[in-house]
Protein backbone atom coordinates (compact mmCIF):
# COMPACT_ATOMS: atom_id res chain seq x y z
CA UNK A 1 0.00 0.00 0.00
CA UNK A 2 1.52 3.08 -0.65
CA UNK A 3 1.99 5.69 1.93
CA UNK A 4 0.19 8.81 2.10
CA UNK A 5 1.39 12.33 1.61
CA UNK A 6 1.09 14.61 4.00
CA UNK A 7 1.85 18.81 4.61
CA UNK A 8 1.87 19.65 7.61
CA UNK A 9 1.21 23.62 7.89
CA UNK A 10 1.83 25.36 11.38
CA UNK A 11 3.51 27.54 13.60
CA UNK A 12 5.73 28.15 16.24
CA UNK A 13 6.62 24.50 16.51
CA UNK A 14 3.44 23.56 16.53
CA UNK A 15 4.12 21.66 13.55
CA UNK A 16 7.05 20.11 14.48
CA UNK A 17 5.34 18.62 17.49
CA UNK A 18 3.11 17.32 15.85
CA UNK A 19 5.21 15.54 13.66
CA UNK A 20 7.52 14.19 16.18
CA UNK A 21 4.45 13.13 18.21
CA UNK A 22 2.52 11.51 15.02
CA UNK A 23 4.49 10.95 11.56
CA UNK A 24 8.29 10.67 12.49
CA UNK A 25 7.74 6.62 12.92
CA UNK A 26 4.26 6.73 10.81
CA UNK A 27 4.90 3.98 8.05
CA UNK A 28 1.51 4.67 5.88
CA UNK A 29 1.97 8.55 5.77
CA UNK A 30 4.96 10.33 4.48
CA UNK A 31 5.19 13.84 5.20
CA UNK A 32 6.95 15.83 1.89
CA UNK A 33 6.63 19.31 3.66
CA UNK A 34 6.12 21.60 5.94
CA UNK A 35 4.33 25.18 5.07
CA UNK A 36 6.05 27.19 7.63
CA UNK A 37 5.42 30.32 5.81
CA UNK A 38 5.51 32.83 8.56
CA UNK A 39 9.39 32.09 9.27
CA UNK A 40 11.54 34.38 6.43
CA UNK A 41 13.95 32.93 4.57
CA UNK A 42 12.54 29.32 5.05
CA UNK A 43 12.20 28.67 1.89
CA UNK A 44 15.17 26.48 0.88
CA UNK A 45 15.94 25.02 4.44
CA UNK A 46 14.80 21.88 5.65
CA UNK A 47 13.81 19.84 8.75
CA UNK A 48 16.94 17.98 9.43
CA UNK A 49 17.17 14.03 8.70
CA UNK A 50 18.80 13.96 12.47
CA UNK A 51 15.48 15.12 13.96
CA UNK A 52 13.58 13.62 11.40
CA UNK A 53 14.40 10.05 12.12
CA UNK A 54 15.20 6.72 9.29
CA UNK A 55 11.67 6.96 7.46
CA UNK A 56 13.41 10.40 6.39
CA UNK A 57 17.30 10.10 5.32
CA UNK A 58 16.95 13.33 3.18
CA UNK A 59 15.11 15.39 6.12
CA UNK A 60 11.98 17.17 5.44
CA UNK A 61 11.60 20.19 3.35
CA UNK A 62 9.89 23.61 4.02
CA UNK A 63 7.48 24.58 1.37
CA UNK A 64 8.27 27.99 2.63
CA UNK A 65 8.17 30.35 -0.13
CA UNK A 66 8.41 28.40 -2.89
CA UNK A 67 4.46 27.51 -3.66
CA UNK A 68 3.28 31.32 -2.38
CA UNK A 69 2.11 29.37 1.02
CA UNK A 70 -0.12 27.46 -0.78
CA UNK A 71 0.63 24.04 -0.83
CA UNK A 72 0.19 21.58 -3.86
CA UNK A 73 -1.79 18.25 -4.16
CA UNK A 74 -1.48 16.14 -7.31
CA UNK A 75 -0.40 19.01 -9.50
CA UNK A 76 -3.56 21.30 -8.13
CA UNK A 77 -3.53 23.98 -5.38
CA UNK A 78 -6.40 22.93 -3.35
CA UNK A 79 -9.32 25.56 -2.38
CA UNK A 80 -8.02 25.69 1.11
CA UNK A 81 -6.42 24.13 4.15
CA UNK A 82 -9.85 22.14 4.69
CA UNK A 83 -8.62 20.01 1.50
CA UNK A 84 -5.36 18.57 2.59
CA UNK A 85 -4.96 15.61 5.35
CA UNK A 86 -4.99 16.09 8.37
CA UNK A 87 -5.16 14.28 11.96
CA UNK A 88 -8.09 15.63 14.06
CA UNK A 89 -6.90 16.65 16.91
CA UNK A 90 -3.13 17.33 16.16
CA UNK A 91 -3.49 21.00 14.56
Amino acid sequence: MPRRRVIIMGAAGRDFHNFNTVYRRNRAARVVAFTATQIPNIAMRQYPARLAGPLYPKGIPSAGDCCGGRAHRGGQEPDGPENLPHTPGHG
